[in-house]
């Protein structure tokens, strides 16, 4: 299995993984994946680990395997840096196992997320290794998955609570809906279906797994019926939908990339999402609007309650959508993702992006919702180069690259 991300087929592993990006296949965290690295720092000398020199062997597999060499550790400087350029990186790829489910466990209520907090957690200790990520969502962040922005062309207003229920009861979204796989042979995959099932009980819920009679019918159903009758009946042409994004969410679960998850970027185009359908996506050459709020966070029920009221309350003045997603690493501590989507041909719409992020790291990091990766502009106006892990980092550009040719200013405030 490929330690795919959500940003599609044409994006870099590479590119992810020296960014300390992470997923929900078997090896979560990408760079943790990474057992060797070549490269060339910015002053010009090559990069190789201290077991490549010393092993004489042909094929010097050793390297390839051991990701911690010998000596200190330098793989590491070329994540989040701007020291050298690899050329070369070694990947531990997660074997596919015999069996495999994803689960999504939909709550009704807003006010269950207190109560499946310490379910999560369960999950994630009782069954690691047999459970991956856990991803958990809201009701709108599910909504820009499956529907288009209902407004039109004022594509500068976020959703009243009425379009929302509106919406979310048309295409049967819940408030929060916790996604999952579960990876092993069929006899273990059987048993941890019906734990985890048993775990998840313990409140008001709907389960549905990926290999569920009905899902696998329906699909068959779908797949058998004339293309032109399912465009003409929208009762159908839903259900082919939600089909189809759960199966495309189901192969990024299995390692296969896809761009399911890339229709999030087009919510506030100014062309309209529908004017993409059919199309290969690409939100870059689309000219989409689209920034990230990335900030970890306790696992501590009362304190991503207080992180979700804070992006509730931060977002709407700026005319931001408040979609929240947690991706859940470790049992005690979860990240999460906002998108913060606009339009791009809308200058007052960008203005309004920027300063919604500013305010959001800037008040979060007082609250403890401290970013694991920032754009290049965020880190000249929140890294403090006078501190002394930056000055360290400054003496280190100064070895590695005196001239400071590789990318300016990135991971290295001025």
């Amino acid at each position: 299995m490929v330690p795919v991300t959500g940003a599609g087929p044409d994006c870099s592993i590479v590119g992810n993984a020296i960014e300390r990006g992470y997923g929900i296949t078997h090896y979560t965290d990408h760079f943790g994946a990474v057992t060797a690295i070549k490269g060339l720092w910015g002053n010009g000398t090559q990069y190789k680990s201290a077991i490549f020199e010393l092993d004489k062997s042909k094929d010097q597999f050793v390297d390839k395997t051991y990701k911690w060499g010998v000596g200190p550790y330098l793989d590491g400087l070329f994540t989040q840096s701007n020291f050298g350029i690899v050329t070369e990186m070694t990947i531990r790829l997660a074997a596919r196992k015999p069996a495999f489910a994803s689960f999504f466990i939909q709550l009704k209520s807003d006010e269950l997320l207190e109560a499946v907090i310490p379910l999560i957690q369960r999950v994630l200790r009782d069954y690691q290794g047999i459970v991956g990520s856990i991803n958990l969502m809201d009701k709108r962040r599910m909504l820009s998955m499956f529907a288009d922005s209902p407004k039109g062309n004022d594509q500068h207003q976020i959703m009243s609570d009425t379009q929302v229920q509106t919406q979310a009861k048309n295409l049967n979204t819940p408030s929060w809906t916790i996604a999952g796989s579960i990876y092993g042979s069929k006899s273990i995959v059987k048993v941890a279906k019906k734990e985890i099932k048993s775990i998840f009980n313990q409140i008001p819920n709907k389960a549905i797994f990926s290999d569920d009679p009905v899902i696998l019918i329906g699909n068959k159903v779908i797949n058998l019926l004339p293309e032109g009758l399912l465009n003409r009946l929208a009762m159908l042409k839903k259900v082919k939908g939600q089909l189809d994004a759960f199966n495309k969410a189901k192969e990024v679960m299995q390692g296969k990339p896809n761009r399911v998850a890339l229709k999030l970027a087009y919510w506030r185009h100014h062309k309209g999402a529908d004017s993409f359908e059919g199309k290969v996506l690409s939100p870059g050459k689309d000219k989409c609007g689209l920034l990230w709020y990335a900030p970890l966070v306790k696992m501590k029920a009362h304190s991503m309650r207080e992180f979700v009221e804070f992006v509730r309350k931060t977002c709407p003045p700026f005319n931001i959508e408040p979609f929240i997603t947690f991706t859940n690493l470790r049992h005690d501590c979860v990240d999460s993702t906002i998108p913060i989507v606009f339009d791009l041909s809308n200058p007052a719409a960008v203005k309004d992006a920027h300063n919604c992020l500013k305010k959001l790291v800037t008040q979060g990091c007082k609250l403890g919702y401290v970013p694991y990766r920032l754009n290049i502009d965020q880190q000249q106006w929140l890294l403090d180069k006078e501190s002394d892990f930056w000055q360290t980092v400054n003496q280190i550009k100064s070895i590695l690259d005196p001239n400071n040719i590789l990318s300016p200013g990135r991971y290295n405030p001025r």
